[in-house]
């Protein structure tokens, strides 16, 4: 898998724009519903793949970066970043962004629990934090559900998006041999409640899961990892480690991670 690095200079600026513009657009804070998911096609690893998102977020071409084998992509309100779509305001306020690579390590129905294990090690709370450095980092909420292993963490080390909450939900998920993750960005000025930014991560991996013809499991699941609030001490090496090649993709340990 190639690595690239994105330029910050280049879309701080970018962004800040999206975030007031998105922030004074934004509709009501209600949980998003479900709707028909209209996306984007893009070609990643050779493969066409439709990302989509909730109602009212479309994709931004002037930050998402598309590479051959990887690709960071970001959605914000749909007025803001895709002005001629002439869809609904999203329900809450909020970017998304989703990153897309090969899966080398399996279905993540099968692989959570070692997910589960890395990201809570050292090494794991290392790739999440912003600053590269596990202290910033603590888990709290971990489960896999139809197929999607979501995670909630927060973050106190700062990042490129102005304003941006350190308290968030990401979701991995499979399709068609990538591995997809996606995370749900709120802002401190305007925050969403936790309840809601996992409702938005469900919505969004749902999202990218129907327009790529995968079955979702509709069976209501409990959490299949315990939730906990302080990060275990677990080894610092896993064979899931791989994974996390994705977060070394540019934009993404800045960002997001």
């Amino acid at each position: 898998m190639s690595i690239w690095i994105f330029d910050p200079a280049r879309i701080k600026p970018i962004l800040g724009l999206i975030i007031v513009t998105s922030l004074a657009a934004c509709g009501s804070k209600k949980f998003p519903s479900p709707a028909k998911p209209q996306g984007t096609t893009i070609t990643v690893g050779g493969k066409s793949l439709v990302i989509a998102g909730p109602s009212g977020f479309c994709m931004d071409r002037s930050v998402s970066q598309i590479r051959a084998d990887t690709a960071f992509v970001l959605l914000g309100n749909c007025a803001v970043v895709a002005p001629q779509n002439r869809g609904p305001q999203p329900k809450v306020k909020a970017l998304l962004t989703a990153t897309i690579a090969e899966n080398l390590q399996g279905p993540v129905t099968e692989t959570a629990t070692d997910m589960d294990s890395f990201f809570r090690s050292e090494a794991g709370r290392t790739a999440l934090s912003r600053a590269s450095d596990p202290g910033t980092v603590r888990v709290l909420d971990s489960f896999e559900s139809g197929g999607t292993y979501f995670l909630r963490s927060t973050d106190s080390s700062p990042g490129i998006v102005p304003d941006a909450a350190a308290d968030n939900w990401r979701g991995y998920f499979d399709v068609d041999g990538q591995l997809i993750s996606v995370s749900v960005i709120g802002f401190n000025s305007d925050p969403i409640t936790p309840e809601a930014s996992l409702d938005t991560a469900r919505a969004f991996a749902r999202a990218i899961q129907i327009s790529n013809g995968n079955t979702i499991s509709t069976a209501s699941a409990e959490p299949a990892i315990a939730p906990q609030t302080e990060p275990e001490p677990t080894a610092a090496k896993s064979r899931y480690s791989k994974v996390m090649s994705l977060n070394r993709v540019g934009i993404l340990r800045r960002i997001f991670w």
